[in-house]
């Protein structure tokens, strides 16, 4: 007989999890996918690149860069997962993008970039000097416009799916920790979407390494090596490719002899071929079940250098900034036998692999430059390191990683005290939660 007590457990999860219709229901409803990739190429002369310092006008465009969306639907829960090539995108744009989406929950509409240093800056710390904004709103505007059409037409594209999970070790001389050579995180996980008939529909690719294999010299716009990942997988695999970076901070970078197209092309071909084999040896596909969770924490600022942005202009004022915290999203995806992890900037390695150590799954895939930019996310005690001087001082707080952890531990709770039913397209915080709820500010990376 069900206790007062046990009852109030079904019922509060039937809160957090939208949907609550038992999980005999959502076992009968199919699993689909879709997938859109659209150009936010810049189409006029100009603009000026974000990363590696002021002052960087494009000259001619490389190759082109996209926007790509994922869309993914169980029963009532729908997740999209955007890429951009892009440095970043701030929390105000994000929101933005995800007001114009009418058919997905807003939470529920991940946005990441690539964090490519030879695209164009819709941040602003990248323009004529130090201070002075290099954002062009007309090509941000332009940039928000084809996110919101590439979510809306992999929405229109859902249809029957399976998936297959793989992972693998990154090939030798592509990635390097120059701070910690010995920290890092050499794992590349791999979801391939495919039809009932086995027809390519996208191949999504979760690694951790900065897109600079191109440095402040060049002023062609470029996707840098992810542009020669994309092309492998798609012309040996099919479908349409979407990369997500994951714990890059701090500093990791392809590992090459110089900065050029031609080595951003070797690293790029050899993650495109490890890619391509690694899905040679996955399973077959199968159904999955889909949840998502997702929490807004509110993280401190004390880098005295965002204050200064963010009160002077140059960075867009946050939706509730006050005094010295700004909020970003964290969200969590399970799909089959994956789990998805998502951070607000740059984590460092250990952080990322702090967070797999968290979730319990074979497959672990952590996202980073989710839903904003937050400059680099430290460890608490590298603050003050020497060696990180430059990360620190790019950083929101020491407080940031504990705190993004946190809610990512309180979230996969969650989920486990649900057991599997169905998922949440918003949540309410639990007490727990909100007792570890603090503070954010807007972003900023290499």
């Amino acid at each position: 007989m069900r206790t007062a007590g046990a009852t109030l457990v079904v019922v509060m999860a039937c809160l957090v999890f939208s949907g609550c219709g038992g999980a005999e229901e959502e076992n009968r409803q199919p699993f689909k996918a879709g997938v859109a990739s659209v150009k936010i190429t810049p189409e006029k002369p100009g603009l000026y690149l974000a990363g590696w310092g002021e002052n960087r006008v494009y000259t001619k465009v490389h190759d082109d860069l996209y926007a790509r969306a994922l869309a993914l639907q169980r029963g009532d829960t729908t997740v999209v997962w955007v890429s951009l090539d892009l440095l970043g995108m701030l929390g105000p744009d994000v929101a933005d993008v995800r007001r114009r989406v009418a058919d997905v929950p807003p939470q529920n509409i991940v946005i990441t970039c690539t964090h490519v240093h030879s695209a164009p800056d819709i941040i602003g710390f990248w323009g004529p000097k130090e201070g002075v904004s290099g954002v062009d709103e007309e090509y941000r505007e332009f940039v928000k416009q084809r996110t919101a059409q590439a979510i809306k037409q992999a929405v229109r594209n859902l249809r029957t799916a399976r998936i297959r999970l793989a992972r693998t070790q990154a090939p030798p001389k592509t990635a390097r920790n120059f701070n910690a050579p010995n920290l890092i995180d050499p794992e590349i996980s791999i979801v391939h979407v495919v039809s009932p008939a086995d027809e390519p529909i996208a191949v999504a690719v979760n690694w951790g390494c900065h897109p600079e294999a191109l440095d402040k010299h060049n002023l062609e716009v470029t996707s840098d090596w992810v542009h020669w990942m994309r092309q492998v997988v798609e012309g040996k695999v099919g479908g349409i490719c979407l990369f997500f970076n994951g714990a890059l901070g701090g500093m990791v970078s392809p590992d090459i002899s110089e900065h050029s197209f031609s080595e951003a092309e070797r690293v790029g071909k050899a993650v495109g071929e490890t890619v391509v084999r690694a899905l040679a040896d996955a399973d077959s596909p199968s159904r999955p079940d889909l949840a998502f969770a997702s929490r807004t924490v509110h993280l401190p600022v004390e880098n005295e250098r965002f204050l200064t942005a963010l009160r002077s202009g140059l960075l867009p004022a946050y939706n509730g900034f006050t005094g010295r915290e700004v909020s970003a999203d964290l969200a969590i995806m399970w799909l089959g036998e994956s789990v998805w992890m998502t951070m607000p900037g740059e984590p460092l390695p250990s952080v990322g692999l702090a967070a797999k150590a968290l979730a319990k799954a074979e497959y672990k895939f952590f996202v980073s430059l989710a839903n904003n930019e937050l400059g680099y996310i430290l460890p608490r005690d590298f603050w003050g390191d020497e060696t990180y001087d430059y990360e620190w001082s790019m950083s929101v707080g020491p407080k940031t990683a504990d705190l993004c952890l946190g809610a990512l531990r309180d979230l996969l709770a969650t989920r486990a005290t649900t057991a599997k039913a169905t998922t949440p397209t918003e949540q309410k915080a639990t007490p727990a939660q909100a007792a570890t709820k603090e503070k954010p500010r807007s972003g900023k990376s290499l």
